[in-house]
């Protein structure tokens, strides 16, 4: 989804929250307070979303999902900031 979202910006402007994140931070201590809760937010959702997976059977159950969820939320955000350089999409769906 991510991928198909930056394909999607002719314009290249990129994830607000990540453009203002890279502007902002670390001088703005009430925009960093809301930026926590981001984090905090989206590692949430993609904890429960890999926790249903071990529920399912397929994700192990001796998993660091909380050490995965984190790393799904840092891909995110870089994926964002790299696909506003020389963008091929290809470079990301192919396996």
């Amino acid at each position: 989804m991510a991928v198909q979202q930056s394909e999607g910006d002719a314009d290249r402007k990129g994830c607000f929250v990540v453009n203002a994140t890279i502007e902002l931070i670390p001088n703005e201590e009430e925009f960093a307070a809301l930026i926590a809760l981001n984090k905090t937010t989206f590692e949430q959702i993609f904890h429960d979303y890999l926790q249903s997976g071990v529920q399912k059977g397929q994700i192990s159950d001796t998993k660091d999902l909380k050490a995965i969820a984190t790393l799904f939320f840092t891909f995110y955000n870089g994926l964002k900031v790299v696909t506003k350089l020389d963008f091929q999409p290809q470079q990301f769906l192919d396996s």
